[in-house]
């Protein structure tokens, strides 16, 4: 009988050891890795919503490197730890260790048709190759993949879904992947899609969880010491403070951001920063300040060939034209800003750049080239699933049609852009253009017709409650029943 209590004592104290070096392993292994995650991420200047980053590669690297005892292995953890990046990464594709050599690729890519597909997809994702992203994607089954692979095909659709429009289906995979990539303590990955949610929610004006994402995803880049994320959580805030037309608010997180960021450092970033001061005092009308902050963000941009930062600065300088009513200049560099997109990949930001050109044309009295171009843009939009709401060209071909005083073809597009916005449920959308439908009615004297769309009108307007254009509304309704 005491043999069998001393044979227990030694098992018990025996599992005491071993969870204890478990422990200390595990310990460890998070030190490097939290180490590790921050020298990589120094290496790279790209965005922080898409940069590749595999964590759980990263963190099994370290694991098997800390229980091997030879020389090579200890320099290689230490060369990691110290920001030596390419000694690492030599010593893992010269590594005989199949595992190792296997691990290695999918945390530096370069045999990508060897990498996992969810890995793959990201990649593709990381290069604005979003055909290849998607193919992957829509061929990756859930059945079988870990938690951590989940959590990447997730991300991946999320922003597929947000390229398409798809706010609902895109916050619905952000928001999982964010919560597995959570439970993998997968924190890089868990703060891009934290990013990508917020962004999702911004776009939608759902404020109050946007400012929650953006703050929970700053707090994660913080605590892995990555100041470029933190900037990029300032940078994505400030435009959710612009969208409340909060301007101060703004400002102090774009400085913030600059502080965090300094330009010698993040090039890439600080002209996106600036670009970003540049809209804010765009919306405030300093626009001799909005021009200087957008010629020193293309300075930047031509240096490091910045496509999409040129292509929103040119943008923005089509808007400040615009707003100066140099319709013709503004036209011009809305299509420069076009081009630029398009080189980028970015549809949604073409086609409504190709929108303000074709408006700047309206406004120029050059129906005929307005005209084309929405027709243009129209059959190109259509064809693609796209965040562009294409209402907006049917509601401007509209009034191109109106001013040639064509009024059955103004009112087809009209009545079409009204379809498109009650079905993207866009109801000041909806109610703008069956205003236009009344002011038809009423160009012809049909006076009941016109009092019908806009009590239509009234209706969308108020959907969220009253405002500037229900009150219009309500105005030219009362004049009607006099």
């Amino acid at each position: 009988m005491i043999y069998l209590q001393y044979i227990a004592i030694l098992i018990i104290c025996g599992l005491a050891f071993f969870y204890l070096f478990l422990s200390l392993h595990r310990i460890r292994c998070a030190h490097f890795l939290k180490l590790a995650v921050k020298k990589l991420l120094i290496q790279e200047e790209v965005s922080r919503a898409k940069a590749y980053i595999n964590t759980e590669a990263l963190r099994e690297i370290i694991s098997i490197l800390l229980t091997q005892k030879d020389k090579a292995a200890h320099r290689a953890l230490l060369n990691l730890a110290c920001g030596r990046i390419s000694a690492f990464k030599k010593f893992l594709q010269q590594n005989k260790q199949t595992k190792l050599k296997s691990l290695g690729n999918s945390l530096f890519p370069k045999d990508i048709k060897n990498l996992f597909p969810s890995d793959r997809a990201v990649w593709f994702l990381s290069q604005n190759q979003e055909k290849e992203a998607e193919r992957i994607i829509e061929n990756l089954s859930d059945k079988g993949l870990s938690p951590y692979a989940k959590a990447r095909k997730r991300f991946v659709q999320g922003w597929l879904f947000l390229r398409d429009g798809d706010m609902l289906s895109a916050s619905q995979c952000a928001a999982e992947a964010a919560k597995l990539f959570a439970e993998k303590k997968a924190l890089i990955e868990e703060a891009q899609a934290l990013l990508l949610n917020g962004t999702i929610y911004r776009l939608s004006c759902i404020e109050d969880v946007s400012l929650m994402m953006f703050d929970s995803a700053a707090k994660i880049f913080c605590f892995c010491n990555d100041t470029q994320g933190q900037a990029e959580a300032l940078g994505n805030r400030g435009m959710l403070w612009i969208l409340q037309e909060k301007f101060e608010e703004a400002q102090a997180d774009f400085e913030q951001a600059q502080k965090l960021c300094p330009p010698h450092e993040q090039k890439i970033l600080t002209a996106s920063i600036l670009n970003q001061q540049a809209l804010l005092n765009l919306l405030r009308r300093r626009y001799a300040q909005a021009k200087k902050l957008l010629n020193e963000s293309e300075k930047i941009s031509r240096q490091k060939k910045f496509i999409s930062g040129l292509a929103f600065s040119s943008e923005l300088r089509a808007h400040i034209l615009y707003a100066q009513k140099k319709k013709t200049q503004a036209a011009t560099e809305a299509q420069k800003a076009a081009e630029l997109y398009l080189k980028d990949k970015n549809k949604p930001a073409y086609f409504e750049s190709l929108y303000l050109q074709s408006l700047a044309l309206f406004e120029s009295k050059e129906l005929d080239m307005a005209e084309q171009i929405l027709r243009d843009l129209i059959s190109k939009a259509k064809l693609k699933q796209t965040s562009f709401h294409l209402a907006g060209a049917y509601n401007l071909m509209g009034l191109i049609f109106l001013h040639r005083k064509k009024t059955k073809e103004a009112k087809v597009w009209f009545q079409e852009a009204a379809a498109l916005e009650q079905k993207n449920e866009r109801y000041i959308g909806a109610a703008t253009d069956y205003a236009d439908i009344a002011f038809l009615a009423l160009q012809k004297g049909n006076i009941e017709e016109a009092r019908k769309n806009l009590e239509t009108a009234l209706s969308y307007a108020e959907t969220y409650g009253k405002n500037k254009l229900s009150k219009i509304l309500k105005t030219k309704l009362s004049e009607l029943k006099i």
